[in-house]
């Protein structure tokens, strides 16, 4: 018997939800410590397609953009992000948006 990855795991567990945003979340994180930045790409969308309301998206989706060399929409989501932040008052993921903003500003 072979134990599954925690990206198997993640994909099973996808099957019977596939759109829960912590899973679709969890299995982009995956796809990023692989390196498979398009794949992750792929599941942040999702999560953002389902769920704009999933706040950690903003942040995540925003430095892989960066690391894909597509500022202006990494810049996009941050500000989408810090409205979403406004709107449920999560002031702490809103300055930790701000601040990635600022910083992928500066490095224009």
């Amino acid at each position: 018997m072979t134990l599954k990855s925690r990206k198997e795991q993640i994909e099973s567990m996808l099957e019977s939800n596939p759109t829960d945003s912590f899973l679709l979340f969890a299995l982009a994180k995956e796809f990023e410590n692989e390196s498979n930045w398009p794949e992750a790409k792929k599941r942040y969308e999702l999560i953002y397609q389902t769920n704009d309301s999933y706040i950690a998206l903003y942040y995540h989706l925003g430095k892989l953009l960066e690391k894909m060399d597509d500022k202006s929409e990494a810049l996009k989501f941050y500000r989408i992000g810090i409205s979403k932040c406004l709107e449920v008052n999560d002031l702490h993921s809103k300055s930790e948006l701000e601040s990635a903003l600022m910083n992928a500003q500066i490095e224009d």
